[in-house]
């Protein structure tokens, strides 16, 4: 039978499959020369698992967002800036209170303003009915303030004895040391009085025992009592001043000035008696600082403002009501639900608690205040704010405002008026946040060439393992014909 003839077409099939078979890079192995083996099995499992981990932390990187920052000129040139702010004042009623901004000097109220805000009456909750304070409270109370205040090289002064002239201490004013102590027993001794000399050990004792230690029960609760040491020789002036006239005079003052005399026997019961008479005859006021009103008041809105340099204060009027209010007294302790910076136009602060996906790094910096107290100790004292704010847009599109912040809590004059400040300044720098995403291509090379790398070095671990294999094989094989 004649062989059949193919078709041309046939025959340049075949020519052309035979000249691509002699540049196969990937020639294939025959299976009957194979030798399959554990140690290349175990190898292959190791591969694939290296394989599956490798090729998921790709992925996992091929779909995260990085960010870098770019530092330029800001050059924005909008003329207005959105403040959005949430201030509870926790002691002023709201007729008491206003909003006011102010240029960056102080001194000129900024026209160019458009305000949506409320001022809303907030309540303690029935814990604590706030009252006005006594006149002998503001008193007391400044006395401690100023006590606090006092820095520790002039409370060495105040506390120190006047034993000598020569102690390294000024004694400039023997009444600013009893103001400075609510009681202070004060012994007026001269060193040729022979019985100075002979109470002067019990003195001693005596203050060791009890100055600024032991409490003495007042009417109003409890005081200590000073113990302090007067020198008529050396303190001759002050002590013709005070009207002594015999040695040792024992005489107890109160913070006023006042004075009562101690006539007993100089013995360390007797002194104590005549404590414990004295002081729980007396009113040792035991003060504090309370709320003065029943409610405070939540502000809470958004100020459209000329973007410049200025300040926003929360600012203590005397209202309208029929309650007659000390300005100069009043506590502006307030907390900050929430502050941040806005672009007037933009949509990204229409419902300031939402923000669009944005670095949490960036996020932190936008509301850095949101949750925090800031709170007066004293009177006339008022706490203060400082931002410093940058612009930053991320990823191009929405325009958000970072600022840092810095406080403190400012000492006033007694005739000013606490405000809660918050002076804010624009930096002329401006950052950028943009998104760095890694190409497919780049996704693609890394994952061949970390399939390529993996496949190479399993390979030359199962070939050596092989090779160890080979070797203990042939030595059990060695060790067994010997014991043949």
């Amino acid at each position: 039978t004649p062989l059949p003839v193919t078709s041309s077409c046939g025959s340049s099939f075949v020519l052309n499959a035979m000249k691509l078979a002699n540049i196969d890079a990937f020639a294939s192995i025959h299976k009957d020369i194979t030798d399959a083996t554990r140690t290349g099995g175990a190898a292959s499992l190791l591969t694939y698992l290296l394989l599956f981990t490798v090729f998921f932390a790709e992925l996992v990187q091929y779909f995260t967002v990085t960010t870098k920052t770019l530092v330029t000129l800001d050059d924005n040139a909008d003329q207005h800036i959105q403040i959005n702010f949430d201030v509870v004042m926790h002691d002023i009623p709201c007729n008491f209170l206003k909003v006011r901004v102010h240029d960056v000097f102080g001194e000129e109220k900024l026209n160019d303003v458009s305000n949506d805000f409320t001022y809303r009456s907030i309540d303690h909750k029935g814990l604590y009915k706030g009252r006005p304070y006594r006149h002998e409270e503001v008193e007391a109370l400044e006395k401690l303030d100023e006590k606090d205040d006092v820095p520790d090289e002039l409370k060495s002064e105040l506390d120190a004895d006047w034993a000598s002239s020569h102690d390294g201490f000024k004694h400039a004013d023997f009444g600013e040391a009893v103001r400075f102590h609510e009681f202070t027993f004060v012994n007026f001794f001269a060193e040729w009085c022979v019985h100075c000399r002979q109470f002067a050990p019990e003195w001693k004792s005596i203050a060791n025992t009890h100055s600024e230690m032991t409490p003495f029960a007042t009417q109003d609760g409890t005081s200590t009592v000073k113990f302090m040491k007067m020198n008529c020789v050396d303190f001759l002036p002050t002590c013709k001043e005070q009207g002594i006239r015999q040695f040792p005079t024992l005489r107890l003052y109160k913070r006023d000035g006042t004075f009562v005399n101690f006539q007993g026997k100089r013995s360390s019961e007797a002194v104590v008696q005549f404590l414990e008479q004295q002081l729980a005859s007396s009113h040792g006021m035991t003060v504090s600082h309370h709320s003065v009103f029943a409610e405070g008041c939540r502000v809470k809105g958004a100020l459209k403002v000329p973007r410049i340099a200025g300040s926003f204060q929360l600012h203590v009027t005397e209202g309208n009501a029929e309650v007659n209010l000390n300005p100069a007294l009043t506590n502006v302790s307030h907390t900050v639900n929430h502050l941040s910076f806005a672009d007037p136009k933009g949509a990204a602060y229409s419902s300031w608690g939402k923000l669009k996906r944005i670095p949490a790094e960036v996020k932190r910096n936008i509301q850095p205040l949101d949750g925090q107290d800031f709170y007066t100790r004293h009177f006339h004292e008022a706490p203060q704010h400082y931002l410093k704010v940058i612009s930053t847009r991320v990823f191009g599109s929405e325009l958000y405002y970072q600022f840092t912040h810095s406080d403190r809590v400012a000492s006033l004059d007694k005739t000013a008026v606490p405000q809660a400040k918050f002076a804010y300044d624009l930096e002329p720098m401006a950052v950028s946040v943009l998104a760095e995403n890694k190409p497919w291509y780049a996704f693609a090379t890394s994952i061949l060439a970390l399939v390529g790398a993996a496949y190479a070095v399993m390979t030359l671990f199962g070939n050596a393992m092989e090779e160890v294999a080979v070797v203990v094989e042939k030595r059990i094989m060695r060790n067994r014909g010997h014991l043949d």
